[in-house]
């Protein structure tokens, strides 16, 4: 832990003496290298004496107040991704380490660094036990927000006589904007790819002394300044799916008395993000006029954009054409406002303004590495790890290319895609609100676009499940919450490519072969995805720490719930903002507040005593013929398989949750198995649509208390072997023996249940019959079947409240909470 100690010595930190637990010998060579004049080596930290340590504490203040920092690094090997499905956690041997060094008495501030622990609740049992929130750090994030680099930066000298070639040609590349000696080489700076650009207004200000944004809008740069200090972050903190979090415990009736006092997570204070609760609380500052301060927010914006006038206007002429046509509205000629936006992106401290601006300006890439976007979750598959070079990619999809153009057979729907692609240069698709839309380049995925890509995260969103989590924290303190929704208009077509080149179009008609050229981002590629999901995340943390919108986004979907008192102002003032900046909605899309909303094929309803979500009967419908139509045709394709874990992964938020979970597996792994694969149906993906089918059918209604009182939960806790031979199988352990071809459902079974609630404790054990065990006992995994038989019983017995199951298998006990 002598890292600690460098990084503070190096950010100029005085260092009265450092107190170091470490038995490791690498760590110690590390830690000697400080140059801290009191380093003081304690061995083993779970030998330590607290009372000792609280003396030596005492005797190195005396007299001066001193910071006392606490920075641990516990092992992590048994937390890792590394070790894969059997990652064991908290119960490991160096895993329990952590579980024994976070034993604090009372609560003090913290670092701790550990890797992104593979399991879910290990992590929000350590956020519970640390009174912290995990939060994912990237080494190339460890800089100054507002840094520029300025290297080799230097005042100008007089231009001599003529004006060099290279000089000329950025000048008029950037149309005149400023005079000639602005685009020398010792005037401009340069990024890491050695691409320039003009000294920035930030920058200008710096080398003239003035206070930082001393030349924005006197408004505008209240709200910023005010904005910047509430320091909102980007980072997304790992979310917790609602799972029970229990410490390791070394017996059964420790594991008993520990559960006492858990909880079902839906009676549990509401979590939400570190930014929506730093949103919140700058919402609680404000107070009762927090509308009338969103109104004076959004004028700001309007003011600064008109001070800018000019500037954006000379910023539009240095555009590439296509760059330009894309940001200009055909009915208005307006434009977007690209540098009033970037201007409060800067003032409000976002991190990845350099990056996003040089996007904005020249145009996204539609092939090649994609960025690392800050707050985004770092990829843990390999989907994205090994993209193809561009060599390949011009062999293969010259290749498509003159496949596609050898049909005779005309392109589905081609009249429906011919009108769309006239108006909007537009391949069929259904929308997140079920409807049929018509979607340009949907075939990317076999022109080899997007085998180009690599990517090292992937872009977060907010499910059914934010808005939940939003509802439930407002009603603590308000009787009626209202929800509301933006849908962004054009979305991808808001934002130019690159290179036009890469968004070619063939479309067969009944005529010939058509060829299309796309300026903009184009449905069907994923760093489309990518760099839309970029820009939106800027928008929406402006809206939190400018306007104090606590915005959700779900790529192009937006919204957010609030008490009745301010939601309108939310929903409004979102809107405003985005029109002032040309980033424009969609009127008929905007759901203005409400206490029934459909968010995401979700209806969501508030009385103020309890939250309904319900999946949307059309939506229903449609999966329950779709899922029919391939029993019937005794076919999915791996492209058809991608659309229904699409939809299968909304219905899964509302409807059947956990429940389902499994029988997602086979549906994804067709979805990315390649076209090499068989399109008929194997015996997984049988049993997991017609499992599907029957949840479909009966769709339950789920109700969530959001006054949740003096509720107490059920606990269940369920068990299950059966005898191979003479070995004991039991869930959680790995199978041994031979499985016998015949016979499985005579071999020996049990199960047992044990209920505590507020009315007592009842319990139960038996054997299932063989009639019974024949329907499941095909493999070894029909252990899980007698266990699942065992909470199924349970639920039916001594519950005062029951609302669905959480289940977890801890050191082979089997937990559920109802």
């Amino acid at each position: 832990m002598g890292s600690a100690a460098l990084i503070l010595e190096f950010l100029g930190v005085g260092i009265r003496a450092s107190l170091e637990w470490e038995i490791d010998p690498a760590a110690l060579q590390v830690s000697s290298k400080s140059s801290t004049p009191s380093r003081r080596p304690r061995g083993d930290f779970l030998q330590e004496d607290a009372q000792a340590l609280v003396r030596e504490l005492h005797a190195l203040q005396g007299d001066r107040k001193c910071i006392v920092l606490a920075t641990a690094g516990p092992p992590c090997p048994d937390y890792s991704p590394i070790k894969g499905d059997d990652a064991p956690g908290r119960g490991g041997s160096s895993g329990k380490l952590f579980v024994k060094s976070s034993r604090h008495g009372q609560p003090f501030a913290i670092l701790v660094e550990n890797v992104v622990m593979q399991s879910a609740s290990d992590a929000a049992w350590f956020s519970q036990r640390l009174k912290a929130t995990p939060v994912l750090a990237d080494a190339a994030d460890f800089r100054l927000a507002d840094q520029i680099a300025m290297k080799g930066l230097k005042f100008h000298k007089d231009m001599r006589g003529h004006i060099a070639p290279e000089v000329r040609q950025r000048w008029l590349e950037h149309q005149r904007q400023y005079a000639p000696w602005v685009y020398q080489d010792h005037a401009l700076v340069y990024e890491e790819s050695g691409a320039w650009q003009v000294v920035p207004a930030e920058v200008k200000e710096a080398l003239r002394h003035y206070p930082p944004g001393i030349t924005v809008a006197p408004k505008a740069k209240d709200f910023m300044e005010a904005a910047c200090r509430r320091q909102i972050p980007v980072a997304r903190h790992l979310q917790d799916q609602g799972s029970v979090h229990i410490r390791p415990c070394d017996n059964m009736w420790e594991h008993w008395q520990i559960t006492q006092d858990l909880q079902h997570p839906l009676i549990s204070p509401p979590k939400l993000s570190d930014a929506l609760e730093a949103t919140l609380e700058g919402m609680r500052s404000i107070g009762p006029n927090i509308s009338e301060f969103r109104v004076r927010a959004v004028a700001a914006v309007r003011s600064l954009k008109e001070s800018m006038s000019e500037a954006t206007a000379e910023w539009y002429k240095s555009l590439p054409c296509h760059v330009a046509a894309a940001y200009t509205f055909d009915e208005s000629k307006q434009i977007v406002q690209i540098p009033s936006f970037m201007r409060l992106l800067r003032g409000c401290g976002y991190p990845d303004a350099d990056s996003l601006e040089e996007d904005l300006h020249r145009g996204f890439p539609l092939i090649g590495q994609l960025k690392h976007s800050p707050g985004w979750h770092p990829r843990t598959d390999d989907l994205y790890r090994h993209p193809i070079s561009e060599d390949s990619f011009a062999l293969l999809n010259q290749a498509h290319v003159q496949q596609r153009a050898q049909r005779c057979r005309p392109d589905e729907h081609w009249q429906a895609m011919l009108s769309e692609v006239l108006y909007w240069r537009s391949a069929f698709k259904e929308g997140s609100d079920g409807k049929q839309k018509i979607r340009r380049c949907e075939d990317y995925r076999r022109s080899y676009h997007n085998d180009t890509i690599g990517a090292t995260d992937k872009p977060p969103h907010d499910c059914v499940d934010a808005y939940v989590n939003l509802i439930r924290t407002f009603s603590l303190r308000s009787d009626r919450v209202l929800i509301w929704g933006q849908d962004m208009w054009a979305a991808y077509r808001q934002y130019p490519t690159e290179h036009p080149g890469h968004a070619y179009l063939l479309l067969v008609l009944p005529w010939g072969v058509s060829v299309w050229r796309h300026r903009v981002l184009t449905f069907g590629a994923t760093a489309s995805v990518w760099h839309f999901n970029r820009t939106e995340d800027a928008i929406i943390w402006l809206a939190r720490c400018l306007l104090l919108i606590p915005a959700l986004h779900f790529v192009d979907d937006v919204g957010g719930a609030e008490p009745d008192s301010s939601a309108n102002s939310a929903c409004v003032c979102f809107r405003e903002f985005c029109d002032v900046l040309g980033i424009r909605v969609k009127p008929s899309k905007e759901q203005l507040p409400a206490a029934l909303q459909k968010i995401l094929g979700v209806w969501l309803a508030s009385d103020g005593e309890t939250l309904q979500v319900r999946p949307d009967e059309g939506r229903r419908n449609r999966m329950i013929q779709l899922i029919r139509d391939i029993l019937q045709a005794d076919s999915l394709t791996p492209e058809l398989a991608a659309r229904l874990a699409g939809k299968l992964g909304f219905l899964q938020t509302s409807l059947f949750g956990s429940m389902g979970k499994a029988c997602l597996v086979p549906v994804n792994a067709r979805a990315s198995g390649g076209a090499q694969q068989a399109n008929t149906l194997n015996q997984a993906i049988r049993a997991a649509l017609t499992t599907l089918l029957r949840i479909l059918h009966e769709p339950l209604v789920l109700e969530i208390p959001l006054r949740a009182g003096e509720r107490s939960s059920s606990i269940v806790y369920a068990d299950a072997f059966f005898l191979l031979g003479d070995q004991m199988q039991r869930p959680g352990g790995k199978p041994q023996g031979r499985w016998p071809n015949k016979g499985a459902q005579q071999l020996q079974n049990g199960w047992g249940f044990v209920v505590r609630s507020s009315l007592g404790v009842t319990f139960a054990h038996g054997q299932v019959p063989a009639e019974v065990v024949s329907l499941y006992s095909s493999r070894k995994a029909f252990i899980y079947f007698l266990e699942i038989h065992a909470q199924v019983l349970a639920g039916p017995t001594k519950t005062p409240w029951v609302l669905f199951g959480s289940a977890s298998l801890i050191t082979r006990l089997g937990v559920a909470l109802f």
